[in-house]
């Protein structure tokens, strides 16, 4: 599996929105609405920091063109999402 350098991933900008991204693994994507067969070929993909979308990763280089992007179905909930509200 290849595997993509923070650094690089850290200079990456959404090509739509300007935001930043967090790397996600292909096992991590059914939980963020993707199914394997959407996901075929894929190394990894790239969150967009508002968690609306996710751009495919193959064999190690991120696939930054609109056409490519996933919008998020079901958002996976964070530690944060359980807290009570003040």
């Amino acid at each position: 599996m290849v595997v993509l350098d923070q650094r690089l991933v850290d200079k990456l900008r959404c090509p739509l929105t300007h935001q930043s991204f967090r790397i996600l693994n292909v096992e991590d994507l059914i939980h963020w609405g993707l199914a394997s067969d959407q996901t075929e070929g894929w190394t990894g993909a790239l969150l967009r920091a508002d968690e609306l979308a996710i751009y495919p990763v193959r064999r190690g280089i991120p696939v930054l063109l609109g056409e490519e992007i996933y919008p998020v179905i079901r958002r996976q909930l964070s530690p944060s999402d359980h807290a009570p509200q003040r």
